[in-house]
């Protein structure tokens, strides 16, 4: 028998290598995956891609070698919400007469949805993309202060709040899905335009807020300051982005706020 098949070096890192054994130094490494959307995908797969290669830039989990697979995935959850429809327009079941009776079938959509779940499932799994699945994943921070790419969500404000926009989970206006969009976009390629993401930089003029500055007036008084998850986006953006000369790529932000919008305190 061929036995159990190699783990990649790249998920033995991110998953903290628990068999302890010796990684392959030689092992051959991709670049992060940039290209446009492959056009013979469907309309659905198409919008897909794009939402996925966002986050999975982010995330620092997509190179060129996961192409194949990632369009498998846009693939099959094109073909889940076209079962869906077709289930929604015909119903899960449906009746054949015959000469015992009229018997009830189940719609053959339905078992066709489940074997797609499955599937799309099984990519997900793959990609990181189910909460079980990031379980597995750790992080390894290399460099503290600067770094092209994205560092732990947890840690990275700025990125974590673009991640979340981008992928639907914080509800947002299209001016700031474009801005985190950019944000995003930005990490993986900034780099070949001379721009680079100072974490350390961001994180400093956020904290600042919640160290230095204080509310005053009321139950309030002498509390912290702490900026909302869009207020942390835009300091860390502000403060974050640099040129290969090391000056800062914005200086001025535009930002406006509903009237009476709920503001976070304490």
């Amino acid at each position: 028998m061929a036995g159990r098949r190699p783990k990649p070096t790249a998920l033995k890192l991110v998953t903290g290598n628990p068999g302890r054994r010796p990684l392959n130094s030689a092992e051959p490494t991709t670049p992060p995956y940039l290209s446009p959307v492959p056009k013979h995908l469907s309309n659905t797969a198409k919008e897909t891609w794009e939402r996925l290669t966002l986050l999975l830039n982010s995330m620092g989990v997509l190179t060129i070698a996961d192409a194949f697979a990632l369009e498998r995935l846009c693939d099959i959850y094109a073909e889940i919400l076209r079962y869906r429809a077709l289930i929604a327009r015909n119903g899960e079941t449906f009746e054949v007469h015959s000469q015992n009776g009229v018997l009830i079938k189940s719609n053959p959509a339905v078992s066709m949805l489940s074997d797609a779940d499955k599937r799309f499932k099984s990519y997900l799994v793959k990609f990181g993309l189910t909460p079980a699945a990031r379980t597995k994943v750790r992080t390894h921070d290399k460099e503290k202060n600067r770094t092209n790419s994205t560092s732990s969500s947890l840690t990275d404000f700025a990125t974590h709040y673009a991640t979340q926009v981008v992928s639907g989970v914080e509800l947002a206006g299209p001016d700031i899905r474009h801005a985190c969009q950019r944000h995003l976009r930005d990490l993986s390629t900034g780099n070949t335009r001379g721009l680079l993401w100072d974490l350390g930089s961001a994180q400093r003029a956020i904290r600042f807020s919640y160290n230095v500055l204080k509310l005053n007036g009321g139950i309030y008084e002498g509390k912290p300051f702490n900026l909302l998850p869009w207020q942390c986006f835009i300091v860390g953006s502000l403060f974050g982005w640099r040129n290969n000369e090391g000056q800062r790529r914005f200086r001025m932000a535009y930002a406006e706020a509903g009237k009476g919008r709920h503001w976070r305190r304490g």
